[in-house]
């Protein structure tokens, strides 16, 4: 009986020494690929430590020991080749949970107002001042300071599932390329809660996008083609589109929080749960349109596929509520929805123009890249 229970005993520990023996491999083999001077996010003569924290943050941003079965980094529901959106209609998290909203791009973070407060020491370019719907972060709008959000996934239990973030400390303490990185980003190897949120903010708000066409144009290096004009005149002449998504170079900033009359029964509070107003009920963030050629699915449910079913819900697919957007109701009839009939010919005008504002370089910039590699 005895010999019995040995080999039982002896077939467990073989069983569980054969699980974590890949797991040992695998971290072995993982190795990163920094350069030995880090990539010129911001001016060095702005702040010689900023391109550090950026580096820091950009091995944080893609750092998959920040959840609690180490299988899920920021990078996991925000994709480079999507400009940081995820092709996902919900995200996918920890033990393969799915999120309730689809994640938004991170390029939303590269042109909000600053202040810098320089009370301790150099500008910070990561203090952010809440504003007219630039600088409301997550689809309600619920967070202001972009330093502030950088953690709350990580505690999120469908997405990180983290309950306690000072969990983070000992993990990166027992990863052996950390002090190395946090030294030179804070000339110190103690690692904090406040330098993880504060360098991968710092990453984040490295991510400008500012090699599209649209911006060509408008600095008059480029022309746009006849469809592309026609479908900027109709973006901002024929339909209101750019009531809403205001376009400017270097600047796409969003109109606030509009209920655009996805459905005609309200499931998703959106802005009203966060601030109580009634007219936002079912209203969620504008989103900006950089690089909208490649972060479907579209809305906050991610709904849409395509930008053709976008522009056809403007089209005839606006549906009446009470909090709709007044900017979406018919002009002769408050209680009806708008309908916008756009034609086919101006559908496609108004997608070639969108198509002009995609950013090729950033979605394949480097310096934006997961920098984890298996040797």
């Amino acid at each position: 009986m005895k010999k019995i229970h040995l080999l039982l005993l002896a077939s467990v520990c073989l069983a569980v020494a054969c699980i974590k023996e890949p797991v040992l491999n695998e971290t072995k083999k993982l190795s990163l690929n920094l350069p030995n001077q880090p990539d010129s996010y911001y001016d060095a003569s702005f702040d010689s430590s900023l391109n550090h924290k950026a580096q820091l943050g950009r091995v944080l941003f893609y750092e998959k020991q920040l959840s609690l079965n180490n299988t899920i980094s920021c990078g996991s529901c925000h994709k480079q080749a999507f400009a940081f959106a995820d092709n996902e209609r919900f995200s996918k998290g920890l033990e393969n949970k799915r999120t309730s909203r689809n994640s938004p791009p991170l390029q939303d973070f590269s042109n909000v107002n600053l202040f810098f407060d320089d009370a301790e020491g150099p500008p910070n370019p990561i203090d952010l001042l809440p504003g007219f719907g630039g600088n409301e972060f997550f689809w309600d709008g619920r967070q202001n300071n972009l330093k502030d959000l950088i953690l709350k996934p990580v505690a999120n239990h469908i997405e990180m599932g983290i309950n306690d973030v000072n969990m983070l400390i000992p993990k990166l303490n027992n990863l052996p390329y950390y002090k190395e990185l946090f030294n030179k980003a804070y000339q110190s190897e103690e690692i904090t809660l406040d330098k993880i949120s504060d360098a991968v903010a710092v990453f984040i708000q490295a991510m400008n996008t500012n090699n599209s066409k649209f911006n060509k144009v408008m600095f008059n290096q480029v022309s746009f083609t006849g469809l592309e004009k026609s479908g900027f005149d109709l973006f901002f002449g024929k339909y209101p589109c750019g009531s809403c998504h205001q376009i400017n170079p270097g600047s796409y900033f969003s109109g606030g929080f509009m209920n655009i009359g996805l459905d005609d029964k309200i499931n998703d509070r959106g802005r009203a749960a966060i601030d109580n107003n009634s007219f936002n009920e079912g209203a969620f963030k504008t989103p900006n349109l950089k690089n909208i050629m490649l972060t479907a699915p579209y809305m906050h449910d991610g709904r849409f596929n395509t930008l053709d079913e976008v522009i056809e819900h403007y089209s005839t697919g606006i549906k009446m509520n009470p909090s709709l957007s007044p900017m979406l109701r018919d002009e002769k009839d408050f209680n009806a929805p708008r309908k916008m009939n756009v034609t086919n010919e101006d559908k496609k005008a108004l997608i070639a123009f969108l198509n002009t504002l995609t950013d090729p370089v950033f979605v394949t910039d480097p310096k934006f890249s997961d920098p984890f590699v298996i040797n």
